[in-house]
């Protein structure tokens, strides 16, 4: 003979299930996730993912792929310089680094900025030309690898 199932453990068993699945839908998560922009893409390296701050309808392809780019646009007449304006912006002028002041092309920030402007003069860094004169005078004038630490394993 069978046991007959308990249905007052089965009743309690269900409520408990139903409060508990309430209770956790009600919590809100300690930070909330971060919501894509414009500007968001990811690019995974060697399995490591750098998030150049580029609009989602660019594709990022293989690093031959990437070197092809580079040269295609050949922003400037140094190769490496030109990597760091890729890995820092994806060749877009209009970059904006949405956790710091960095903007750009070379993603640079607003002191780095002003510094530049006090030895060349005013720069409009809205226009695509300008940007890059800043970005080579920054390239031959100060250390990329100060400058672009963070990136340095991409470009170097």
């Amino acid at each position: 003979m069978k046991p007959k199932p308990n249905i007052s453990k089965l009743l309690i068993a269900t409520l408990l299930l139903l409060i508990a699945t309430y209770t956790m839908s009600a919590f809100k998560p300690v930070r909330e996730p971060l919501k894509p922009s414009i500007n968001d893409s990811s690019l995974y390296l060697n399995s490591k993912m750098v998030m150049p701050y580029t609009p989602h309808y660019q594709v990022l392809g293989s690093l031959i792929g990437i070197d092809r780019i580079i040269k295609r646009d050949n922003l400037t007449p140094y190769p490496e310089l030109n990597r760091i304006i890729w890995y820092e912006s994806n060749n877009n002028h209009l970059a904006q680094n949405p956790y710091s002041s960095a903007y750009g092309y070379c993603q640079i920030i607003l002191s780095t900025r002003a510094l530049i402007e006090k030895q060349i003069g005013n720069i409009d860094w809205q226009s695509p030309g300008e940007q890059l004169e800043a970005c080579e005078w920054l390239y031959l004038n100060h250390n990329p690898s100060r400058e672009w630490a963070e990136t340095e394993y991409l470009w170097k």
